[in-house]
């Protein structure tokens, strides 16, 4: 630095500013034109990055449009469901015990009692749910398609009650009375149909030297469906000793109408 003069230190220090100074102002004018035509600018722009990044870099993602999925929809039947009527337990460690089901570890099983009590309970490895249980299945949250048929005496001497409704919301581990709620009362013919689908059954009454009419046939399709709360229809008045199927019928439901969405690839309803 010594040997250089300083004039000529100064005058290539105010050169370099000079170009630099130049070259911005010429990236300014460029700016100012491009801002004047954005619109083009714009489209030159995803053209050239389409030619320098289009082919042989094609999207290999897939759009698709995400929908709120139940977990209860997707979870996997993991585990399979036992009973044990007699003594009122269920759970998927009772293997000596009755098979009823394949179902997932969150699910959730209703079941109802030869008392009338109706209960849903959470799966486990095994659950006492009362004595003398006739029915024990998996149950879903609104499911307003299987639809149970109950035939109940209203206590030990009352009337004779026929019943048919569905159970789409309950509070779990509280006990629902599906009966008018007397002392005594007890079901004496109980199915869940899938599908709502109807069964005309047989009642044959006890012997009495004064009735005439010893058995006779009903058809539950018949009836309307109403909620589990409902005390039901008179059947008969008369003490009944056996009910027997005698045949079931179609779905008493409207069709079910189902879909196919592409959008998240599987059946909706």
């Amino acid at each position: 630095m010594t040997e250089i003069k300083i004039k000529r230190i100064s005058k290539f220090d105010s050169f370099k500013a000079d170009e630099h100074i130049q070259k911005l102002e010429d990236e300014l004018k460029v700016i100012k034109a491009h801002l004047k035509n954005l619109i083009e600018y714009a489209i030159d722009y995803f053209k050239e990055i389409k030619k320098k990044y289009g082919e042989g870099r094609e999207r290999r993602t897939e759009i698709r449009t995400f929908d709120t999925i139940a977990k209860s929809k997707v979870v996997i039947a993991n585990s399979k469901l036992y009973v044990n009527k007699a003594e009122g337990f269920v759970g998927f460690g009772l293997k000596k015990d009755e098979y009823v089901s394949d179902c997932s570890d969150i699910s959730d099983i209703i079941v109802f009692r030869r008392d009338g009590v109706m209960k849903v309970v959470k799966i486990a490895d095994k659950t006492f749910v009362g004595k003398d249980i006739i029915y024990a299945g998996v149950w879903k949250t609104g499911d307003a398609r299987t639809i149970y048929h109950m035939i109940y005496q209203d206590g030990k001497l009352g009337n004779v009650m026929i019943k048919r409704f569905n159970v789409t919301s309950i509070t779990r581990d509280k006990e629902y009375d599906l009966t008018k709620g007397t002392e005594g009362s007890k079901v004496l013919y109980f199915t869940a149909n899938p599908n709502g689908e109807s069964e005309v059954v047989t009642v044959i009454h006890k012997p009495r030297h004064n009735l005439r009419k010893k058995q006779f046939d009903t058809d539950f399709g018949e009836l309307a469906i109403k909620g589990r709360g409902a005390a039901g229809n008179i059947l008969t008045k008369y003490a009944v000793s056996k009910i027997n199927q005698k045949e079931q019928g179609s779905s008493t439901l409207s069709a079910q109408k189902i879909w196919y969405d592409d959008t998240v690839r599987r059946i909706n309803d």
